[in-house]
């Protein structure tokens, strides 16, 4: 599968025509290369006509999660996305695993996030 702008306008048109234009592209940013390309997709197609916005949710399970905020807010703000940076706790004796509990936990952060219109990449 590869990606284009041209493919992802196709896509977002057609959400449009299934459901209310967006309020907000709403974007799980990471910081490495697919949610950079995404992001700066995105924030070239809103044409500053739709709010972009970088979430970035730290699990607190890496050393150098703060370097990488970092990094992800320089990026948005270079974008001219917003930026917003969520700690979430892992319940790493929840019996599901790192991988899960921290997917758990990033997806229940990303809802916190979620306003009426939104859509959520």
């Amino acid at each position: 599968m590869s990606f284009s702008i041209a493919a992802l306008q196709g896509v977002l048109e057609e959400f449009g025509r299934q459901a209310d234009q967006p309020s907000r592209y709403v974007v799980g940013f990471s910081g490495g290369l697919d949610s950079t390309v995404l992001l700066h997709a995105l924030c070239s197609l809103a044409n500053g006509n739709v709010p972009v916005v970088a979430v970035h949710v730290d699990h607190g399970l890496q050393p150098d999660a703060a370097d990488w905020a970092r990094h992800c807010e320089d990026v948005a703000a270079g974008m001219g996305a917003a930026y917003r940076y969520l700690s979430v706790n892992v319940q790493l004796e929840s019996g599901k695993g790192p991988e899960a509990s921290a997917r758990e936990a990033r997806y229940t952060a990303f809802r916190s996030e979620m306003r009426a219109g939104d859509w959520l990449f």
